[in-house]
Parts: C-alpha cells; structure tokens; sequence
C-alpha cells in the first residue's frame, strides 16, 4: 500500500510540472508496466554565465551588447534522453567546440533536482578530456504563468583543466536551461 501511495504522488508531482513531455515506465507493485512523465527528457537551449556582479549599464546599446556577450561562458543544446526516473544521460552538444557526455542523476523533490558530470569523450574532438560538473533544479510552473517554457536553472564547475592550461580548474558559471517544443 505506501509503495502504492508513493506511485501516487510522485505521478501527481510529475503531472503538476505540465509542459511537453516523454514518457518513461515504472513497475507497479502488481508487476504492471505503468507510464509516466519524465520531464527532464528531451532538448534544452543551454547558456551559462560567467558571474560578474557589476551591472552592464554601457551605451550605446551595441556596446551593451558587446559587454553581455563577453559574459556568456557557454552556449549549446542539451539533450536529455528519457532513462527512466532518477537517472541523467545525455549530450552537451557545443557545435564547433565538440561535445560532452553526461551521466548523472535527478531527485523528484519540490523542486525537481539534476546533479551530472559532462565528460568530453569524442577522440579528437575539442572538446576531449574536459570535465563539468552541474547541478541544477527545474523551475516549478507558475500557476497564471503566460508563454512558460520549462527551464533548468543552476551552477556549473570546470572541474579538471584544459586547453594546454588557458582553462583552469574551478571556474564556475551560473546556467539556464530552456526547453525547446
């Protein structure tokens, strides 16, 4: 019976989240195959920030511009596949700059929770050897919210050096994830 009241409201948690969704299965205790949303898979416009807490208050605006573009650390897609409740697996895909693998895990609290490692993996790619770590939470729904995308919000960490040292270890950038249609 709790296992039957947990499946209940972790259902009821995933379907308050709304939005455009995959669908994963559990096993219910009776050994049915039961859907459910995961709201974490699929593809996300990331950006991340580099933390500068001097606002950008230049004109003309192009120079505005200029000056908030030197702040973004990184620009690229992720991609989230549907694994199942509680697991991470995916691609940071950085165009010309390579790609990162991700593994890692979420929590299905209030709010959502993701924790993951990016690895660049891909044998002569740029990015080969880098190391993130990320850690992020999804952004609950506003009840009268107009035009609302599902985004992740959170913090990310070089976590081993690269680029022969010209990207050192420990830098760490605030993220934005938005969920593409």
């Amino acid at each position: 019976m709790l296992r039957q009241i947990r499946l209940f409201i972790l259902l009821l948690v995933i379907a308050l989240i709304g939005g455009p969704q995959t669908t994963s299965n559990v096993t219910a205790r009776d050994g049915a195959s039961v859907p459910i949303n995961s709201p974490l898979a699929g593809k996300w416009t990331y950006r991340s920030w580099i933390n500068d807490p001097e606002p950008v208050d230049i004109e003309p605006a192009d120079k505005k511009c200029q000056a908030l573009t030197k702040l973004l650390f990184a620009e690229a897609e992720l991609v989230i596949q549907d694994n199942g409740m509680g697991e991470i697996k995916g691609k940071l895909n950085m165009g010309d700059s390579g790609s990162l693998t991700l593994l890692g895990f979420a929590g299905y609290g209030a709010p959502f929770s993701v924790r993951f490692q990016g690895v660049g993996k891909d044998k002569g790619s740029p990015s080969e050897g880098w190391v993130y770590d990320y850690v992020g939470w999804l952004v609950p729904s506003w009840p009268n919210g107009v035009d609302q995308k599902p985004a992740i919000v959170g913090s990310v960490i070089r976590t081993v050096p690269h680029s022969n040292g010209k990207a050192t270890a420990g830098k760490v950038a605030s993220f934005v994830a938005v969920k593409k249609d």
